[in-house]
């Protein structure tokens, strides 16, 4: 059975997690906002990206190309 935890974030509480994701947004900010809140990690996510400052990891090749995909050729 998956964690539950309340879902609703505070006015304050959205506002220093945007703040502070704007000015580090890396995968360990999200995990600490994970354990202050007392949320999971997936939540904190869909947070940032209701609030539109998400930004998913960009995949890259071996080489460390962005790789050419069939639908953009």
């Amino acid at each position: 059975m998956a964690a539950t935890s309340k879902t609703s974030y505070t006015n304050e509480q959205a506002a220093e997690l945007v703040t502070a994701y704007k000015a580090n947004p890396t995968a360990e900010t999200v995990e600490a906002f994970a354990v202050k809140f007392g949320k999971t990690s997936r939540s904190i996510i869909a947070k940032l990206s209701r609030e539109g400052c998400y930004q998913k990891k960009e995949y890259v090749s071996k080489t460390g190309e962005k790789p050419v995909k069939k639908d953009s050729t």
